[in-house]
Formats: structure tokens, sequence, C-alpha cells
């Protein structure tokens, strides 16, 4: 009874193990198989008479050769249904090729209207820098800042491999670097410009801003282009490529300095520092966009909380000093840093933090009017009110943002995240079976050394 049990499990595993071998060679693996990229190219070329290498003929010739012991293996009745469904498998390889292009033009990057904005106003920024300092006059400055604003809007026309690959954030680097290149250009030409002449003095001003602003655009694109960093360190260096000049301006101001070469190489040195800055912070957390969208917002509603206190304490005192200057700057540094430690672990998306600035934008407004229709005469209160309303707003988003992404994190983390799998691979019997042994006589069936079934079960 043993025997004839042993026998008869013998013939079940037989029998699927033939079935699994006749469904390895079907007409429709004929067909995929014969349509292989890489095949199709070299035949193609061949069919149009160019010249093919020794190893593409080599290829060619070793794949016809596999191509037709495929076919010979194929039953019968697999050969029949071949021949009988090849057109239909034809179109819809054609409709499959189609929706794949279709894919591809749907992920190609979309240009915004930022983007244009952006491309329009530094082509016409740079003509107008040019055509001053080369002294043309008022109709022909505009007529050639007009022809370099609409030659940098042709740019993906005119070389359009150089935007193969892009993706917003490589833009985004590309803006941030033109605007900072801007300004620390301009503070560089500032400081060198000394005590000339004004014509001179905006000359100087003009053309190391536009070098600047180009300079750093490009590193940014390029950059980007290869390095694909996230958009919330491209974000915070912008953030800190802007911040630490302002705090080092209001530091000159408070000091009343009058020193414009000071002025400009502050900008131009506490601007490369700011972004160095920025860099160094964002290896230390890994912020998103929507991070860094809270965090700015954060910062600017502080600043204005500063510029509350100097409107109080302009309002109640007859003794100013100037050092009330750093309190917005410093307001500003403190609410960024804060701001940092709130948005750790939210990872809040490009939308949240969107919204984030849209509605302390919104609540802002909403408090001035109120001021406005109270009556208010008081720049405190003017001021405050705004300031106040943004800052509850963004409170209460980023809370409730933050409280959201923990949760949808931490039903995650305690979801049973176990797969079961399984493969067959009936190869490995077919394979054992011819590597037997002829006078091995013993055995009811090979001994499969590679496993026809493979489970696997991960946590």
């Amino acid at each position: 009874m043993h025997k004839l049990l042993i026998l008869f499990l013998f013939l079940i595993a037989f029998s699927f193990g033939n079935c699994l071998a006749q469904g390895l060679y079907t007409a429709k693996g004929y067909f995929e198989e014969s349509n292989k990229t890489a095949y199709q190219s070299i035949k193609q070329k061949q069919i149009k008479g160019d010249s093919l290498t020794e190893e593409e003929m080599t290829y060619l010739s070793d794949f016809e050769l596999y191509l037709a012991n495929y076919f010979q293996r194929l039953p019968e009745e697999e050969k029949q249904k071949y021949e009988a469904t090849k057109d239909q498998l034809s179109r819809e390889q054609a409709d499959k090729n189609s929706q794949t292009m279709a894919d591809i033009r749907q992920n190609t990057y979309q240009w915004r209207n930022r983007d244009r904005f952006n491309s329009a106003f530094y082509g016409i920024y740079y003509g107008v820098a040019f055509g001053s300092i080369i002294g043309l006059d008022g109709t022909a400055t505009s007529g050639l800042a007009l022809v370099s604003g609409g030659l940098m809007l042709l740019g993906p026309a005119i070389n359009p491999k150089r935007y193969i690959g892009i993706s917003r954030t490589t833009m985004e680097a590309q803006s941030k670097g033109r605007f900072l290149g801007l300004c620390y250009g301009a503070g560089l030409g500032l400081a060198l410009a000394g005590t000339g002449s004004e014509t001179a003095t905006l000359n100087t001003i003009l053309g190391l801003s536009s070098v600047g602003s180009i300079i750093l655009g490009e590193v940014g694109f390029q950059y980007q282009k290869r390095k694909k960093i996230g958009a919330g360190e491209i974000a915070l260096m912008g953030h800190y490529g802007t911040l630490i000049p302002v705090a080092g301006i209001s530091l000159l101001a408070a000091g009343q300095s009058t020193n414009s070469s000071s002025y400009g190489l502050t900008i131009f040195g506490a601007g490369i520092g700011g972004v160095l800055i920025g860099r160094k912070v964002s290896k230390s957390y890994s912020f998103t966009g929507g991070d860094v969208d809270a965090i700015r917002s954060l910062a600017w509603i502080s600043g204005a909380v500063g510029i509350t206190t100097i409107a109080s304490t302009l309002e109640n005192s007859n003794d100013v000093s100037t050092g009330l200057i750093l309190i917005p700057a410093a307001a500003a540094i403190a609410g960024t840093i804060f701001g940092q430690q709130q948005v750790k672990h939210a990872r809040l998306t490009d939308q949240q933090g969107s919204t984030l600035i849209l509605a302390s934008s919104g609540a802002a407004l909403v408090g001035l009017g109120v001021a406005v229709l109270s009556g208010f005469e008081s720049s405190t209160v003017i001021i405050g009110l705004p300031t106040a309303m943004a800052l509850l707003t963004h409170q209460l988003l980023l809370s409730k943002f933050k409280m959201k992404n923990l949760k949808i994190m931490s039903s995650l983390n305690k979801k049973d995240n176990f797969k079961f799998s399984v493969n067959i691979n009936p190869e490995n019997y077919l394979i054992a079976k011819k590597m037997g042994s002829a006078g091995n006589l013993n055995l009811l069936a090979p001994q499969v050394q590679n496993p026809v079934f493979n489970l696997r079960l991960t946590f």
C-alpha cells in the first residue's frame, strides 16, 4: 500500500511536470522573443542594407538560430495558434508601444508659467545690462532687452538636448541660482565700484550681477541635472542664502555704517556663507520641499513680529536705538531654527507646504482688513494683528498636517508587512532529468538539485 501511494504521487508530479514543460514553448512566447528590441533593431539595419559590425552579425546569427529552435519545439497546436494570431499580437504590440510613448510624453517636463516668466525676466535684465554697459540709447537698449528675453524663451527649441531629463527641481535650482547670483554679483559690483561716478557704479553692478546670475544659474541647472538632490535641500540653500545677507546688512545698518563697499562685500560674502550653511543644515536632516515652505513662512512671520516690536517701540519711546534694526533679522533667524525643529518627522508634502504659505498669507490679509475696518490708527495694531493671525493659522495648520502625516506613517509601520511568494521553475526538473544517470535504475524519478518550487515567506 505504501509503495502504491509513492507511485501515485510520482505519477501526479510527473504529469504536472510535463504540463509545465509544454507551457514553456507557446505562440505568444515565440512572438515576444522574435520581437525583442535588440534583435529587431539589428534586423531593421540589415533590411535597410546598413553595414553590420562583426558583433552584430554574430548576435543576429545566434539569435535567429535560437528562434528557429524555439519554433521547432512548439507543439503543433501552438504553431497553428501562432499563425492564426500573429497579426492580432502585432496589433497589440503596436498599441502597447503607442501607450509607452504616451506615458513618456506624459512624464516629459511641462514648462510652467513661472519658468516662462523667469526666462523672459532674466533675459530682459541681461539685455538691459549689456545695452547700458556698451552705451546704447534707450530705444536700442529696449530692443536689445526684448531680443535677449525672446532668445531665453527660445532656448528649449534652439537646444532641446540641453533640457532632456530635467525636472521641476532642475528648474528650481536654476531659478534660485540666477536670483542669488544676481544679488551676489550686484554686491560684488557695489564693493568694487568704490567712489566712482554713478554711471560707472551702475554699469559695474549691472555687469557683475548679470555675470553672477548666468554663472550660478548654470551651476544650479547642471548640478541638479546630474546629482538630483532633494527639493528641500535646494529650497533650504536658497532660504539661508537670502536670510544671512539680510542679517548682515541689518548688522551694518545698526552700526550706522555708510561705506557702500562694506554693504556690497557683506551681501557677497554673507550670501556665499548662507548657501554653505543651508547645505550643511540640509545634510543634518532630510527636509522635504513642504518642510522648507513651512520653515520659510515661519521665518517671514517671525520677521513681521520683529517689525511689530519696532513699531511698538517707536510709538512708546522717544529715545530710539539703531539696534532695533536687528530685531526683525534676529527674529527671522530664530523662526528659521524653531521651524526646523517643528517640521522634523512631519514630512510635509509640497501641497501641504504651499497650503501653509497660502493660508498664512490669507489670514494676514484678513487681519489687515479687520484692522482697517475697525479704524485703528496705531501702526502696532495694523502690523501686529495680521502677523498674529498669520502666526496662529500657520501653527494650527502645521500641527494638523504633522499629526496627520505621523498617523499615516505609524499605521504603515504597524501593518503586517509579510509577503508570501511562490516561484515555479519547471526547467529545473527537465535539466535534472537530462542530467540523471542512465544506470540509476533504483530511482523512480530524477534527483532535482535545483527545486521546481520555491516558497518564500518574508516579514
